[in-house]
């Protein structure tokens, strides 16, 4: 996947496979992309994706819809996203930040807890791992 896609830009991905008259299978799509690291903390990407099959060529591609993807994991709590946990009891983070970075760390987290909720409330088909962040979220 492209770590810097243009709104609209197609990735195709070629597969030739035949499969005989009212026969069936399936297939795995895997999806990575080169991640840099920065200040040593990997950089999620989430990707929405309009899925499209092209199936026996001159046919109208099938539309699968809109798939949320994550890469090259979910994001994590507290590393990514304020939670409410966290909101009920801020110290509990004191273990994972230097206390007079605390609130800078927060106002980072809350804003990224932020774009997750845009992007979480907006209809598609996604891991149980993204579903799971969309009622932690606290901003």
């Amino acid at each position: 996947m492209p770590t810097s896609p243009k709104p609209g830009q197609a990735v195709n991905v070629a597969l030739s496979q035949e499969v005989q008259a009212d026969g069936a299978d399936r297939f795995d799509l895997q999806l990575r992309t080169p991640l840099p690291k920065r200040g040593g903390v990997s950089e999620v990407y989430l990707y929405r994706i309009h899925v499209y099959l092209t199936y026996n060529v001159a046919t109208k591609p099938l539309d699968l819809g809109e798939v949320l993807a994550d890469l090259p994991v979910a994001p994590d709590a507290g590393e990514y996203y304020w939670t409410k946990d966290y909101a009920a009891h801020p110290q509990d983070i004191l273990g994972a930040v230097y206390g007079p970075d605390v609130p800078r760390y927060k106002k980072c987290a809350m804003g990224n807890s932020r774009t997750l909720h845009s992007i979480l409330t907006l209809p598609s088909k996604r891991p149980a791992e993204l579903a799971a962040i969309l009622p932690q979220l606290a901003y």
